[in-house]
């Protein structure tokens, strides 16, 4: 059989992320920039349980508990926001 090819996807970097982020008075670049630090999924925004200054709480798949390390910095700037699927969709 032939060799199939490596195909590999172009991925962007920290820094390109963080300047297309730079205005921070937009909602959706803070969450955007919170889900690429953190790693949660979208779905998982509307799950947090507790927001520390080092450590985030949030029920994962099969009702588990996760602690996630993250930026405090970013998260603090969306704390009382209302969270949806929806609202990166926008």
């Amino acid at each position: 059989m032939p060799q199939i090819p490596i195909k590999y996807m172009p991925v962007f970097s920290k820094n390109f992320l963080y300047k297309k982020t730079e205005d921070q008075s937009k909602y959706k670049n803070i969450i955007i920039r919170f889900l690429y630090e953190t790693g949660i999924r979208a779905s998982e925004i509307n799950k947090i349980i507790e927001i520390n200054k080092e450590t985030l709480l949030l029920k994962g798949k099969g009702q588990k508990i996760r602690e996630i390390f993250h930026n405090y910095e970013t998260s603090k700037k969306f704390n009382g926001f209302e969270f949806s699927q929806k609202t990166l969709r926008i």
